[in-house]
């Protein structure tokens, strides 16, 4: 079995110090960290020397949903590789220094080429992704539409709920006034009243009841600030219904278009003719504008700008006029001498203007082809300019991306030095405290060995003891009881004469020796004193350095064990001592 002991157990007398009821222990887990880190590098497939690889191997990565079924992109691409393939077999080996150039030479036009196919796959997914977007785009516009279609239609549809609750509420009006004036032409006469003596004119001996009305003055009533305050005082007799709701901006023309169209409507219908004020009201009329008189200088300035400006309209108008005059010329000639020459200086005429004709037909075609020329050679100019810059411009992004792309393998080469030199760094710290660890698990376990083999031998020891003890006893039994039928016999057979002799050997064999055994007992039990002390001495020291440092416990059970290996020895020579006196006796 396994005798799971601290490292502060340490085999002493009874009245040692009390172990500690606790105690911190690390245990080794199923998982390390090393185990979840991922290899820096490690090739897809590895092929034994001398084998040709299969195609298959390298085909690996595509998986279904990821390349399989296989389309006309991944056909593609295996050519493409088979072709790589067949090129890197005709390059020039490395180790070769007359074809380094050549091998120099042929990577960088495969290197070319496989940047202009990258190009052309990212000019594709480009077109792919503006086609995508614009597809986008048509959807959400027509989305848009809909949605505005449907807010358009929603709001038509109350405008045309109001406009019927509108219009049964004006019928309903029309009805109740229809009504009311049939019933005012049944009883055109009215109700017959009685006059109110309250109401009418108290007229007593030609005394009017206002005659003292003169005697009294209001501000309210003389004055025209007086009356627009009266006017003010008072609350208007039309009360103006509260807007519904207000309406938000517009969010397009449409919407604009029925909102004003609604208003439109609601103002026709709620049309109120304003009342007109009891007074009239004084218009202020506004003060008449005047323009400050400009000085003699500006004027005469503005002046001779009129003048200048007259003349050089005058002089362009007699410059297109002559223009037109010069480009006419042939017209007007021929209108001059149409009737004024006869016949054979008419067909010199018609020759000359034929050939004046000519002539500006061939100077219009002249012109006209130079300026084709022109044009050509502006447009071829303008392509090869245009395809130089496109080139240039290629080639900066190209040089750009392989700059960005080198940064980037250097990044990430660095970065994958310094994850492996930190991988190594903690690898060789878990191999290091593993070994501690194991050193330290080897020597508790061979503290635990000696401790188990000191305590087994001194348990053999005291069984030992215990055996040699109880056979002693039977021998001395053995030796009493022939002793004993001895000395019966003897008494049985002896006389006065053996009884002395007894006697005087009884004192020479019990009373002379038994002082010198006293003492040899005496110091043989100071010796093993001694011993003892020296032992438990040499124990104390071991245990407080094992307090202190429990990485040595090999030295202290040396220690230990010799300590003992001397006590059992003075033990054993002390029961020997023994045997010799009993011996003698």
């Amino acid at each position: 079995g396994n005798f799971a002991l601290s490292r502060d157990f340490v085999t002493t007398d009874e009245d040692n110090e009390q172990q500690p009821t606790q105690h911190n222990v690390r245990t080794q887990t199923d998982y390390r960290e090393s185990e979840t880190q991922t290899d820096p590098f490690s090739p897809e497939y590895v092929h034994q020397p001398g084998i040709t690889p299969s195609e298959l191997l390298q085909l690996a990565k595509l998986t279904s949903g990821h390349g399989l079924p296989a389309g006309l992109a991944e056909v593609e691409m295996i050519e493409r590789m088979r072709a790589k393939r067949a090129w890197e077999a005709t390059l020039p080996p490395v180790n070769d220094l007359s074809q380094l150039d050549k091998r120099v030479r042929m990577m960088k036009e495969m290197e070319a080429k496989e940047w202009a196919f990258r190009e052309q796959e990212i000019q594709k997914l480009q077109e792919a992704r503006s086609a995508l977007l614009m597809y986008k785009q048509r959807e959400q516009r027509e989305a848009r539409m809909d949605s505005t279609n449907e807010r358009i239609n929603h709001f038509r549809s109350q405008l045309l709920k109001q406009q019927q609750v509108n219009i049964q509420k004006i019928e309903k009006d029309h009805l109740r006034v229809l009504r009311k004036l049939d019933a005012k032409r049944e009883n055109v006469e009215g109700k017959l009243k009685r006059r109110d003596i309250v109401l009418g004119a108290l007229k007593r001996k030609d005394r009017f009841p206002n005659r003292f009305s003169s005697e009294f003055k209001s501000h309210y009533l003389d004055t025209y600030e007086g009356l627009e305050k009266l006017e003010a005082s008072l609350k208007p007799l039309m009360k103006h219904p509260k807007p519904k709701d207000v309406l938000k901006p517009s969010v397009n023309k449409p919407l604009e278009l029925l909102i004003s169209y609604k208003a439109q409507i609601q103002k026709e219908k709620e049309q109120i003719t304003e009342r007109s004020p009891h007074f009239l009201v004084e218009k202020e009329k506004p003060v008449t504008p005047r323009v400050e008189e400009p000085s003699e200088e500006e004027e005469q300035t503005e002046l001779a700008v009129i003048v200048l400006q007259k003349l050089l309209r005058g002089r362009s108008i007699q410059y297109q006029m002559f223009k037109n005059t010069k480009d006419q010329m042939a017209n007007i000639q021929e209108l001059r001498l149409t009737h004024a020459f006869r016949s054979k200086e008419q067909d010199q005429i018609k020759v000359t203007q034929a050939y004046e004709r000519t002539m500006k037909k061939l100077r219009e075609q002249e012109a006209e082809r130079i300026a084709q020329e022109e044009a050509a050679q502006d447009m071829v100019i303008d392509r090869e300019i245009g395809e130089l810059l496109d080139t240039l411009s290629k080639e900066l992004t190209r040089l750009q991306e392989e700059r960005r792309i080198h940064a980037f393998i250097l990044l990430a080469v660095r970065q994958r030095r310094q994850r492996e030199a930190e991988e190594r760094g903690r690898r060789q710290q878990e191999e290091r405290r593993c070994q501690e660890e194991d050193e330290i698990f080897r020597q508790v376990v061979q503290v635990h060995q000696e401790t188990l083999d000191m305590y087994l031998e001194d348990t053999i020891l005291e069984n030992l003891q215990v055996m040699v003890d109880k056979q002693a006893r039977e021998e001395i039994q053995k030796k009493a009881k022939k002793l004993n039928d001895i000395v019966i016999a003897m008494e049985e057979s002896r006389d006065s004469l053996q009884s002395e002799e007894i006697t005087s050997e009884m004192i020479y064999g019990f009373l002379i020796p038994e002082p010198e055994k006293i003492l040899i007992q005496q110091k043989v039990h100071m010796k093993q004193q001694q011993h003892l002390q020296a032992a438990r001495r040499i124990i104390e020291e071991a245990a407080s350095s094992s307090r202190l440092s429990p990485q040595e416990p090999s030295e202290q059970s040396v220690s230990v064990t010799k300590a003992a290996n001397q006590v059992q020895e003075d033990t054993a020579g002390q029961q020997v001592q023994e045997k010799q006196l009993d011996q003698t006796e």
